[in-house]
């Protein structure tokens, strides 16, 4: 009977334990804002999540400006509260004329989005292929761009886009951005 009883002894511990961990992390994640790990479709795009096609502007919009001084467009906020996409926030680029690049860079182009307070928690890139090719040079064609989704539904979210405008390394970014961690362009 001495060995069935120790067993059992060891086994309470464990279950102890495990409940008192399960417990800490629960509150944890209630206590904590609600945050990119705790949502299944952080990082999609919106076409991808049922909701996201009801959205709205929230925050303010800044332009797109080069280096040189050449506006690029405008970038805005967007949101929703609807079904699976309800809390998530995403950036769309408006640019009003075409986005060049050199012939040897990189298919793609990206920007992020972290949180205000925090941009070292895990945050959300997107990555737009260049849809247009002019004497071997690639370009993004002038339209709207919309990044991948980020779960914050009770923090701020912020941008970042540092590319290049051009050939001749212009760079593109968000006007007053700022640099992290004291970004300023949020939602």
């Amino acid at each position: 009977m001495v060995r069935e009883s120790t067993p059992a002894r060891r086994s309470i511990p464990a279950r102890g334990l495990f409940a008192a961990v399960l417990v800490v992390l629960a509150v944890l994640v209630v206590a904590s804002p609600a945050s990119a790990s705790v949502s299944k479709h952080h990082g999609k795009w919106a076409s991808q999540v049922a909701g996201c096609q009801s959205n709205f502007r929230i925050g303010k919009t800044a332009r797109l400006i080069a280096g040189n001084g050449a506006d690029y467009g405008w970038v805005e906020w967007r949101a929703s509260r609807t079904g699976a996409c309800a809390g998530y926030q995403w950036v769309r680029l408006h640019f009003t004329r075409n986005l060049g690049f050199t012939s040897n860079e990189p298919h793609y182009k990206s920007w992020q989005m972290q949180y205000k307070n925090r941009p070292w928690v895990r945050g959300a890139e997107s990555r737009h292929q260049y849809n247009l090719k002019v004497r071997g040079l690639r370009y993004f064609k002038a339209g709207d761009y919309n990044s991948r989704i980020f779960y914050a539904p009770s923090e701020k979210a912020c941008a970042t886009l540092e590319t290049y405008a051009n050939r001749r390394a212009v760079s593109l970014r968000i006007n007053g951005q700022g640099q992290l961690p004291k970004l300023k362009y949020c939602a």
